[in-house]
């Protein structure tokens, strides 16, 4: 079996995606946090991917899609933020520069997330707002985002 190898520009060699389906499949790959890809995973990496899935509801597509699965996993690695997209607000740039900061453990956590001017102005719920005091029985980002809907104009993504 041949494992592809990701060389960056220190010379270093790494082996990266082989394929497994237990470690990603083709699509999620454009949504893994850079330490993903060094078997180094926390809570943090799903900020990472939710910042991604932002920009796929915004756009159609994760960042770096358009790239082949090696490129993107380098431009992933090695680039300080993924591309945002053209025309989004100063605050909705500052809510996806907190999901991307490099190192995982200075990214955001959902609960501050949840209270971004950005994600307050936009989020509507079919139950009520939990308070920051509720939060703390939340396990990840995905049980704090499923009461959730973010409603996004398309044409105007910043809600403005």
């Amino acid at each position: 079996m041949m494992i592809p190898l990701l060389v960056q520009h220190t010379g270093v060699r790494k082996p990266i995606y082989t394929g497994n389906s237990k470690e990603f499949n083709l699509f999620s790959l454009f949504t893994v946090a850079p330490e993903v890809f060094e078997s180094q995973v926390s809570m943090f990496s799903d900020i990472w991917s939710f910042g991604c899935t932002v920009i796929e509801l915004l756009t159609g597509s994760p960042p770096y899609r358009e790239l082949p699965k090696e490129v993107a996993v380098c431009n992933i690695i090695e680039n300080d933020l993924p591309p945002f997209p053209t025309g989004i607000s100063a605050n909705l740039q500052e809510f996806l520069k907190c999901c991307f900061k490099k190192t995982a453990n200075e990214r955001s956590s959902a609960k501050s997330l949840l209270e971004h001017p950005w994600l307050l102005k936009n989020a509507t719920s079919s139950q009520s707002r939990p308070s920051s005091m509720d939060i703390t029985k939340y396990r990840d980002i995905h049980d704090v985002m499923r009461p959730f809907k973010i409603k996004v104009d398309v044409s105007n993504p910043d809600g403005e």
